[in-house]
């Protein structure tokens, strides 16, 4: 029998429901204070709910401050170590992917997908209204060598807002 998130009495190791929880109680305290921390602050901003906090917990065990881009590691330099968690937490489930963007670009780029994707709503708009003329597709294949620097700014613009949340609201805590 096992519990949530107890103790076991025959091995002294703790055991859960999940291998993954597992491998974070059995790593240490620094790293169970880390995920506290982590769902503490996907609840308060509101993004995932508790049944999907461990995945969100190990993709930000897998991020280190080497592969995250200068601007982001720049952003949390003035951070305190719990700002800096709910940052990585919330900036890791709302960044968005190159990849996505390209493909996007590529199947669906004549009716705007891509543009929906990086919250362009009114070019989106556009290519719905003129896809009947073919014009938005060809602009999306010329946007397919430019698709990359626009997630890419999109993600370090999305980062400085976020920065400044997680600052404000650590002054006012």
């Amino acid at each position: 029998m096992q519990a949530k998130a107890g103790r076991s009495a025959s091995a002294g190791k703790p055991t859960t429901s999940s291998p993954g929880l597992d491998k974070i109680l059995l790593a240490g305290p620094d790293l169970l204070v880390r995920a506290r921390v982590l769902f503490c602050a996907t609840e308060y901003l509101g993004a995932k709910c508790a049944r999907s906090w461990l995945f969100d917990m190990r993709r930000f065990l897998r991020l280190t401050e080497e592969d995250m881009p200068f601007s982001e590691r720049g952003l949390m330099e003035s951070m305190t170590p719990q700002q800096r968690l709910m940052f990585e937490g919330q900036y890791l489930r709302t960044a968005k992917s190159r990849t996505v963007g390209l493909l996007l670009t590529l199947f669906l780029g004549g009716l705007g997908a891509h543009r929906f994707y990086l919250g362009q709503i009114r070019f989106g708009i556009l290519y719905v209204v003129f896809v009947w003329t073919l014009i938005p597709a060809l602009i999306s294949l010329v946007e397919l060598f430019l698709i990359g620097g626009r997630v890419d700014r999109y993600n370090e613009n999305h980062a400085r807002e976020l920065a400044e949340r997680v600052r404000l609201h650590g002054a006012a805590a």
